[in-house]
């Protein structure tokens, strides 16, 4: 996918290339059609180029003249000011030296001062609203612009997974995103063990130290964090948030820093969230409450997971991958992990009519 940048450039270069046939075709209609064009407009010559600001007022007047949408002098500042390269202008330039009695009797169609425009056009880049992002727009209270899932997308790569309705209308540029999970990792400063072996601990080669003015030595450990986990409405009580936070603490486990520990931040009066997170599934520990947390006032829960495996190994150097366990590939990505109760037919033998009925539903379990 090109960058918006890059996409500007060849949008820019298009509209030039464009502009240029669409001239010499008009210059050649001109020959043959030079009776019906008047002396005053056939001077001169049109060129085409960038937009300046000194511009906005012959663009409104040929958008008055020729659209029925109207816009204001900052609707076209903006532009020029954000897009200068997609706004472009059409100007009829006269030379000086014309003095035609055509056109000194037409002379108001060009001022020295004030450019004039015969046509122009107005381009702009923006975000495109992703899929995940109107999950969390129907779901939940605390929303994130797009450059918010870009970033985590971009630097954290496998901790950014969505869960994706694939049916019959599956359209391939817009994917049915009906839940997602974005995670991070940061460094977070703990105090390091007192023991006599610190010097010789393993964990110099993994962690970065520091001393604070008492001389106790901190240590920062990568943490795996939750940002945020959202399942639209319709698509809840099928094991899909389970799923997602699942792989998400498979991902980190198995993340080249070692991560050893994972937290969250959820409302106080998220009930169905916190008792996910609390259940014998995943084991997370309230750890701190946080007063007044959100925008409008509410508790917020700090909880954490500390994984299981994590004291029963050893420390691994920074650039060393876990072993890979001989279940990963039930982990691969993409992979189903909910599908539809499947539907049967029924013919009763008594009165010959038939009746569906529905299977128990089937919960495979994918990676994507």
């Amino acid at each position: 996918m090109k960058r918006p940048g890059d996409q500007a450039k060849l949008l820019l270069v298009y509209l030039l290339r464009s502009s240029a046939n669409a001239l010499s075709n008009n210059n050649q209609a001109l020959g043959t059609a030079a009776a019906s064009v008047s002396p005053a407009t056939a001077a001169g010559h049109i060129c085409l180029r960038l937009a300046r600001q000194t511009d906005v007022a012959s663009i409104q007047r040929c958008n008055v003249a020729t659209l029925p949408e109207n816009y204001n002098a900052g609707f076209y500042n903006t532009h020029i000011e954000k897009w200068p390269h997609l706004a472009l202008v059409a100007e009829h330039v006269v030379p000086r030296e014309i003095t035609t009695p055509e056109y000194n009797n037409n002379n108001d169609f060009y001022d020295d001062e004030e450019p004039n425009i015969v046509g122009y056009i107005l381009g702009k880049v923006e975000d495109r609203v992703v899929p995940a992002q109107r999950c969390n727009v129907a779901t939940l209270p605390e929303n994130y612009n797009t450059g918010f899932y870009n970033n985590h997308i971009e630097k954290w790569p496998n901790l950014a997974l969505v869960a994706e309705h694939i049916d019959d209308f599956y359209d391939e540029e817009e994917p049915n995103i009906v839940g997602y999970i974005l995670g991070k990792v940061e460094d977070r400063v703990v105090p390091a063990p007192l023991d006599n072996n610190d010097n010789n601990n393993n964990d110099d080669n993994l962690l970065k130290e520091f001393y604070d003015m008492t001389g106790r030595r901190h240590v920062l450990v990568p943490t795996g964090h939750v940002t945020s986990l959202a399942v639209l409405h319709e698509y809840r009580r099928r094991g899909i948030a389970a799923s997602l936070l699942n792989q998400l603490h498979f991902n980190l486990e198995h993340h080249k820093d070692r991560i050893r520990s994972v937290g969250l931040v959820v409302r106080k009066g998220n009930l169905a969230a916190t008792n996910l997170y609390r259940s014998s599934k995943f084991n997370y520990r309230l750890d701190e409450v946080l007063n007044h947390y959100y925008a409008d006032g509410e508790d917020a829960y700090f909880m954490k997971k500390v994984f299981a495996e994590d004291q029963k190994k050893e420390l691994q150097p920074q650039h060393q991958q876990p072993s890979s366990d001989k279940n990963d590939s039930q982990w691969q990505l993409p992979r189903t992990i909910w599908h539809p109760p499947s539907i049967k037919t029924k013919r009763d033998s008594d009165d010959n009519t038939i009746s569906l009925e529905e299977e128990e539903e089937t919960q495979d379990v994918q990676v994507i």
